[in-house]
């Protein structure tokens, strides 16, 4: 993967693959919504490489985001931090409709679905 893509895309340099660097969001669109998100706690749903999250973990009191494959969440941690933002963010590897997973969750204040 072209790093220097990677930079321009997300706004650093961060573990992306062709598949992350697809599906992820361009930071200039996250980190506008995720301004609406200050001092909230976030869930989000389909971490993917972590892009979004991060963006919303600038802004959030607190993240908790919730991805099904072990190996994008790996990543994403990654990227968490390489942008400095890990200690802001729960991440939970599992189905965000399972009974499993909510009951891990704590009172939220918003939410961001991000359904690939």
């Amino acid at each position: 993967m072209n790093t220097d893509k990677v930079y321009s895309k997300f706004g650093g340099y961060y573990v992306a693959d062709e598949m992350t660097f697809v599906m992820g969001i361009d930071i200039r669109f996250t980190d506008h919504l995720a301004r609406r998100m200050t001092n909230r706690v976030v869930l989000e749903t389909c971490t993917g490489g972590g892009f979004s999250t991060i963006s919303l973990a600038k802004y959030a009191k607190h993240v908790y985001t919730v991805e099904i494959d072990r190996r994008r969440l790996n990543d994403a941690k990654k990227n968490a931090q390489i942008a400095g933002v890990d200690k802001k963010i729960t991440f939970i590897n599992g189905d965000v409709i399972s009974k499993g997973v909510s009951r891990l969750l704590p009172e939220i204040d918003t939410a961001f679905l991000d359904p690939d």
